[in-house]
C-alpha cells in the first residue's frame, strides 16, 4: 500500500455478532485516518501481519482478521448517525525501523513503539479525549443498546426514549431529515452540514435509505400534516382550474371579437356594392354572417364559464379555505392538549423520580448513621425523621404520577379513537366535497361546449346552403346585362377600288351621305356615347366616379343609360312614395288634433304641410326630367334598332317639351316605345344597383304584404340586408336575397346594425 492510502470499513465486513450500539464515543467524527510510521535514528515503516490467510480488513491502520483480538463493530442509529467503540485491546501491525526505535502514530489517536520489527508500548486516544484503559474498561458489553448520555444520566420513560446521544435531540429544519451528519431535504436532494453548509447531492440509494431509517421533523403517528397537506394541495388545484377557466374564457372571448371585427372588414363597401349583385359575392356575404353568428356562440361560451363555472368554484374555494382552516385548527387543538398532557406526564415522572432517589439516599444515611456507634441517638432519630419525610414524599409524588399517567393514557385513547378521527372524517367530507364539485364543473364546461354545437352546425349549413347558391350562368347573364351597349353591329368596310375613281367617289358620297343621315340633336348623344365605351370598359377595372358622370348620363352607352335612367327614376318614385305616405300621416294628424283640440294646436302642423308639398313638387319636377331623359334614350334605340333614317325633328324637341311642361300628367316613356330584343328585363337591375351601403341585417317577424308604393313584401323568418335605418317615419329601407329593395315596418323586423359590434 501507499503511505496516503485510506483505510475504510463497512458494517458488513466487520460487524461482529456481539457488538452492541455502544454510544462511548462517535469515532465517525475523526478524521480519515492514514498510515505513517517515523523511525528515531532512521526511518520506520508500517508492516503487516502475515498470521494467516484470512480475508482482512483495514480500520485505522489495523490488521483486522477472524484471529485478531482486536474487534469493532459499526450500528446505524435512528439518526444515521455510526458510532463504534472496541471491545478488547487494539492490536498493532508489525513495525520495522532501520537503524532504532521507532514510533507509529494513527490519525484515530493511536501510538505504538517498536524496537526491532516488534511492537512493545502502546495507547489509544479518543477523538473527543478518552483515554483507552486496559483495565475497568466499562464503556462496553456484549448486550448493552443504551446511548452514552443514557449510561451517564438515566433511561428515560417508557415512550419517552432518546433519539439520539445528544440532549435534547437536533431541531430538524421543516421537511427535512437527520441523516448523521447534517441535514437532508428531499425535494432538492441536498445535504447540508449542521451549519448549513453545502456537503453533497444524495443519489438515489442514500435518498431511499435515508427516507427509510433516518430521523425527520415530524411525527407521523396518525398522518396529520400529510392530511393537511393533502386538502391543501387540492384547494390549490381548485385555484389552478379557477385560472383555467379565466383563461379560457378570455381566449373565447377575444376569438369572438376577432371574428367580429373579421366579419365587419369584409362587409360590402359602398363602392363595392355593384359586385355584390353576383351571386358568388352574395354567397360570401351570407358565409360571413354565419361566421358572425359562430363568433356569438364563443361569446355564449365565454359568458357561460365565467358566469356558472367560474362562480361555483370561486364559492367553493372560498368555503373550502374557511371549512380546512376550523378542522386544522380544531386538530391542532386537540394535538396540543396531549402535548401538554405528556408536558405534565413527564414532569411528574422526573418529580417521582427525584423524590425516590432523595428516599433511597435518606434510607442510606439512616442506615448509615443507625450503624455508627458515634453518633448520638438524637442524630440516628434525626436522620430517622428525614427518612420517614422523604419516604412519605416519594409515596405522594408516586400516586401522583399514576394518577397523571391515568389521565394522560384516558386521554389518549380519547384522542386516538375519538376526537381525532373525528377531525379526519371531517377533512375527509371536505374532500369528498370538493373532488364532486370538480366532477360537476368539468361535465358543466362539457355541457356548455355541446349546447353550442347545433347553433354552429346550423351556422355550418348556412355556409353549405350560400356555396350552393352560387350560380356562374346566372353571374354570367348578369355581367352581360350590365356592360352590354345597345350599339349596332359596325358594318363591312367597303372594298375601295383606287383604278375605278367614278367608284370611289360614289362610295364616299354613300359614306357621306349615310353620316349625314342622323339628325343633329342624336348625334352628340351617339358621339358621346362613343367617347364613352372605352372609358365605361376600363372602369370595369377601375374606380369609377359618381361625380364625373352627367345628369343625363349622356356619357354611358345607350342600354347602359336607360338601365341609370330607370334606377333614377325608381328612386324618385320612392321618394316620392315616403314622402308621400309622411304627407297622409301629417293629415291624419291634423285631423285628429282638429276633432279633439286637447291633443295639439293643428295650425302647428301647416308647416311641416307645405314643406312636404315642397319636397313633392321637386321631385315630381325630377321625375318628369328622368322620364324625359328616357323617353330620349328609348327613341334613340328605337332608331338604332329599325335601322330607318328618321328625321329627329318631333324627338328631337319631345324631351324640352316634357320638361317644360311640368303641370301636364307625367307619362310612361317606356310605355309608349317598345324595347328591343334583349332589353325586357333591364328593369330587373333597378333594385340591385342603387349605391346604398349595408349596415346591418334583420329578419321579418311577422308576415307582411306590400300594398303601398315603395314597400316590399317579406315573409316570416326572412332574412334581409339594412340599407337605412329608420328615420322615425316607422319603416326600414332593405334589400331582399332577390335584389328587391324596398321599405318595411320596422317593428315588423328583427335589426342587428353591424356598427354595435
Amino acid at each position: 500500500m501507499s503511505d496516503d492510502e485510506a483505510i475504510t470499513w463497512s458494517c458488513d465486513d466487520i460487524m461482529d455478532p456481539d457488538c452492541n450500539r455502544m454510544g462511548a464515543r462517535d469515532l465517525t467524527e475523526s478524521p480519515i485516518v492514514k498510515r505513517q510510521a517515523a523511525g528515531i535514528g532512521g526511518v520506520g515503516v508500517l508492516g503487516e501481519c502475515n498470521s494467516d490467510q484470512t480475508c482482512r480488513r483495514r480500520y485505522m491502520g489495523l490488521s483486522i482478521g477472524t484471529d485478531n483480538p482486536y474487534k469493532c463493530c459499526r450500528v446505524r442509529r435512528r439518526t444515521g448517525m455510526y458510532e463504534t467503540r472496541c471491545l478488547r485491546k487494539p492490536h498493532f501491525p508489525l513495525l520495522s525501523g532501520f537503524g532504532g526505535l521507532g514510533e507509529g502514530g494513527f490519525g484515530g489517536g493511536q501510538v505504538g513503539g517498536a524496537f526491532g520489527g516488534q511492537s512493545g508500548v502502546g495507547k489509544y486516544t479518543f477523538a473527543d479525549g478518552l483515554q483507552y484503559e486496559e483495565e475497568n474498561w466499562e464503556y462496553c458489553d456484549g448486550y448493552d443498546r443504551r446511548f452514552y448520555t443514557e449510561i451517564c444520566d438515566g433511561l428515560k420513560p417508557a415512550g419517552r426514549s432518546q433519539l439520539t446521544n445528544k440532549i435534547p435531540p437536533r431541531k430538524i429544519p421543516e421537511g427535512c431529515y437527520d441523516c448523521g451528519d447534517g441535514f437532508y431535504n428531499p425535494n432538492t436532494r441536498v445535504v447540508v452540514d449542521y451549519n448549513f453548509k453545502f456537503l453533497r447531492n444524495a443519489d438515489d440509494d442514500e435518498h431511499e435509505w435515508i427516507l427509510k431509517t433516518c430521523r425527520k421533523a415530524w411525527d407521523e403517528y396518525d398522518q396529520y400534516d400529510n392530511v393537511g397537506v393533502h386538502t391543501q394541495k387540492g384547494i390549490d388545484f381548485c385555484e389552478k382550474f379557477t385560472h383555467f377557466l379565466k383563461e379560457r374564457s378570455a381566449v373565447e372571448l377575444e376569438y369572438a371579437r376577432n371574428l367580429k371585427k373579421l366579419v365587419k372588414n369584409f362587409q360590402p363597401k359602398k363602392r363595392e356594392e355593384d359586385e355584390y349583385q353576383f351571386t358568388w359575392a352574395k354567397g360570401f356575404v351570407d358565409m360571413i354572417k354565419e361566421v358572425h353568428d359562430i363568433a356569438g356562440q364563443h361569446e355564449v361560451i365565454a359568458e357561460s364559464l365565467q358566469g356558472t363555472v367560474y362562480k361555483d368554484l370561486q364559492n367553493l374555494m372560498t368555503e373550502l379555505k374557511q371549512d380546512r382552516k376550523k378542522h386544522l385548527q380544531e386538530g391542532a387543538r386537540l394535538q396540543e392538549q396531549l402535548r401538554q398532557m405528556a408536558l405534565s406526564l413527564d414532569k411528574a415522572k422526573k418529580t417521582y423520580e427525584k423524590a425516590f432517589k432523595e428516599s433511597e439516599r435518606a434510607l442510606d444515611n439512616y442506615r448509615k448513621a443507625d450503624a455508627d456507634i458515634n453518633l448520638s441517638r438524637a442524630d440516628v432519630e434525626k436522620q430517622r425523621i428525614i427518612m420517614n419525610q422523604k419516604a412519605q414524599q416519594c409515596e405522594d409524588c408516586k400516586n401522583e404520577y399514576a394518577s397523571v399517567l391515568q389521565q394522560f393514557n384516558s386521554h389518549q385513547q380519547e384522542h386516538y379513537h375519538t376526537a381525532m378521527p373525528m377531525v379526519f372524517q371531517q377533512l375527509q367530507e371536505m374532500e369528498t366535497k370538493r373532488i364532486t364539485k370538480m366532477k360537476d364543473c368539468v361535465l358543466q364546461c362539457a355541457e356548455i361546449e355541446k349546447s353550442v354545437i347545433p347553433i354552429i352546425n346550423t351556422c355550418i349549413e348556412g355556409m353549405i346552403k350560400a356555396a350552393g347558391s352560387v350560380n356562374s350562368a346566372q353571374d354570367s347573364k348578369l355581367v352581360i346585362d350590365k356592360y352590354k351597349s345597345g350599339f349596332p353591329i359596325p358594318q363591312d368596310v367597303p372594298f375601295e377600288d383606287l383604278s375605278n375613281m367614278g367608284g370611289m367617289v360614289d362610295n364616299q358620297n354613300n359614306s357621306t351621305s349615310n353620316k349625314q343621315t342622323p339628325s343633329n340633336p342624336m348625334k352628340p348623344s351617339t358621339v358621346s356615347s362613343k367617347q364613352k365605351k372605352r372609358g365605361g370598359l376600363f372602369g370595369l377595372f377601375g374606380s369609377s366616379k359618381v361625380d364625373d358622370q352627367k345628369e343625363d348620363f349622356s356619357d354611358l352607352p345607350p342600354n347602359q343609360r336607360r338601365r341609370k335612367l330607370q334606377q333614377k327614376i325608381d328612386l324618385i318614385k320612392k321618394d316620392m312614395a315616403k314622402e308621400t305616405a309622411e304627407r297622409e300621416g301629417i293629415l291624419k294628424l291634423k285631423d285628429v288634433y282638429v276633432s279633439n283640440p286637447a291633443l295639439g294646436d293643428p295650425n302647428m302642423l301647416a308647416e311641416k304641410v307645405e314643406e312636404n308639398a315642397q319636397k313633392l313638387d321637386a321631385l315630381q319636377q325630377e321625375l318628369l326630367k328622368y322620364e324625359g331623359y328616357l323617353a330620349e334614350c328609348e327613341g334613340k334605340r328605337r332608331h338604332s334598332a329599325s335601322g330607318d333614317s328618321i328625321h329627329s325633328s318631333d324627338s328631337g324637341h319631345h324631351a324640352p317639351h316634357t320638361i317644360s311642361t311640368p303641370g301636364t300628367p307625367h307619362q310612361q316613356p317606356h310605355n309608349v316605345y317598345a324595347p328591343i330584343d334583349g332589353d325586357e328585363d333591364g328593369d330587373e337591375f333597378g333594385e340591385g344597383d342603387v349605391e346604398f351601403h349595408v349596415i346591418g341585417t334583420c329578419r321579418a317577424l311577422y308576415p307582411f304584404e306590400a300594398t303601398n308604393e315603395g314597400s316590399v313584401p317579406m315573409s316570416e323568418n326572412e332574412e334581409m340586408q339594412i340599407l337605412e335605418e329608420d328615420q322615425g317615419d316607422g319603416w326600414t329601407r332593405v334589400r331582399k336575397v332577390d335584389g328587391t329593395e324596398g321599405f318595411v315596418p320596422s317593428s315588423y323586423v328583427q335589426c342587428h346594425y353591424l356598427t354595435s359590434d
